[in-house]
């Protein structure tokens, strides 16, 4: 009732004091010194992380500033020059840029000597490569020389030491300049490294053929079953099968080594000479002059040609390499070459054979021509009877009257050679018989 009142009336209540509490104030105060604490230590941090951060920003500005100071100093205390710490710098940057490029010029030096060393690797294998090839094939000199190429790449190849071991004994085996048991202790040293050496065998089977053809043969064949690709194994083996007229055999080696060889005239000329013994002239034509392709200035080559193309029927062109071949041998230079001035080996009919180095020749000849005189001869008389073959006998006999004079036995041979030649193309060609008897009486004078 009192409180209502006083509110009609207009009267406020007054507050009453509440009496001190001592732990109470005592907490406050606590309280706001904590307050007025934390305030102090966050200006202070912050502070700290302001001139942290500035100093962070500035890092490089004030470490500068401090290293040009303490130059400064030490120029005043020890009279070092204020530039030295400076050119000590530059002097260890220059070191350092040259030690780096020392490393990177020596890292490229030793990466091409690396890959030059990698290269004459290879070119050293190559060449190995190419000797064995050529031991293929007979070069025996060419293969020896080939080895060294390779052995002056590499002379770790153990392959290529042994290939030019092979090459030389080889090459003293064919020369016929050697002490036998010399040689035939080295291949016994080459089979026994490798008892299959094709090359071995075959140097065997030519030494072998003088004296035991069977063993021979077995050689060859062992060479052949072991290197397919041996084409101077394929000629020895021929040689052995024309000895006992297979010809037709003979031709299958001839023609797998003139396949496997092409550019070999030695293989083209024996090939050439089985054909002529089966009859197939215009064969043994075109390899003559396949042979004619690779060497124009080979003389007993185009009259090869000539033969065989008149066997076939074809005395024009007979003609035309019957003057080539004359026309060279009275060329002094030509007819001076080393090939030019070997001897001719001519055998009873229709052709030749270029007996292959260490071989026999592969047929029995009745004519061998040594000089330049008995080749001319020779070449003149088969100009001669290819003339009366075209029809030209005045030609023919004059050609005979100016003939150099040889000794009657030479002479008579030739003629005899010429002879059988004729008498077998009459045989081959009926309508050609006749020619024999002209040219005996041109030879006589006997019109």
């Amino acid at each position: 009732m009192t409180r209502l009142n006083n509110s009609i009336m207009g009267y406020r209540p007054q507050a009453v004091p509440r009496p001190y509490d001592s732990k109470r104030a005592e907490k406050k105060y606590q309280e706001e010194r904590n307050i007025h604490g934390k305030r102090a230590t966050d200006k202070v941090l912050n502070l700290l992380r302001g001139i942290s951060l500035s100093v962070s920003r500035y890092r490089l500005w004030l470490f500068s500033v401090f290293l040009l100071v303490s130059m400064a100093l030490m120029d005043i205390v020890t009279d070092i020059p204020f530039t030295y710490l400076f050119k000590e710098i530059q002097q260890k940057q220059l070191h350092l840029e040259h030690e780096q490029e020392t490393f990177a010029h020596g890292k490229d030096d030793y990466r091409n000597r690396r890959e030059l060393h990698d290269l004459q690797i290879k070119m050293a294998e190559y060449q190995r490569k190419s000797g064995e090839m050529l031991l293929d094939n007979g070069f025996y000199t060419n293969a020896e020389e080939t080895f060294t190429a390779a052995l002056a790449l590499d002379d770790t190849n153990l392959e290529a030491q042994i290939g030019r071991f092979k090459a030389e004994t080889f090459k003293l085996a064919m020369s016929g300049k050697h002490d036998p048991v010399v040689i035939h202790q080295r291949i016994k040293a080459v089979l026994a490294y490798d008892p299959e050496d094709s090359h071995a065998h075959t140097i065997l089977g030519n030494l072998l053929i003088p004296i035991d053809t069977k063993a021979a043969e077995t050689h060859y064949r062992h060479a052949l079953t072991t290197n397919p690709n041996a084409a101077y194994t394929r000629l020895g083996l021929a040689e052995i099968l024309i000895r006992r007229k297979d010809y037709q055999q003979a031709r299958t080696l001839l023609e797998e080594a003139v396949e496997l060889v092409p550019l070999r005239v030695l293989y083209h000329n024996n090939l050439a000479y089985v054909l002529t013994r089966l009859e197939d002239f215009q064969g043994a034509a075109t390899h003559y002059q396949r042979i004619l392709s690779l060497d124009r200035e080979h003389i007993l080559s185009h009259f090869e040609l000539a033969n065989a193309l008149r066997m076939a029927g074809d005395p024009r062109g007979a003609h035309t390499h019957h003057k080539s071949g004359i026309a060279l041998l009275e060329h002094k230079e030509v007819a001076n070459l080393p090939k030019n001035l070997a001897s001719w080996y001519l055998p009873a009919t229709y052709s030749s054979v270029i007996p292959a180095a260490g071989y026999t020749t592969m047929a029995r000849y009745t004519v061998r021509l040594d000089r330049h005189d008995q080749k001319y001869v020779y070449g003149q008389l088969e100009l001669a009877a290819t003339e009366l073959l075209l029809g030209q006998e005045k030609k023919a006999r004059g050609r005979i009257r100016n003939l150099p004079t040889l000794p009657t036995k030479e002479q008579l041979a030739i003629q005899r050679l010429i002879v059988r030649e004729l008498q077998d193309l009459e045989k081959k060609q009926k309508n050609l018989k006749g020619n024999t008897k002209k040219f005996l009486n041109a030879l006589t004078g006997r019109p």
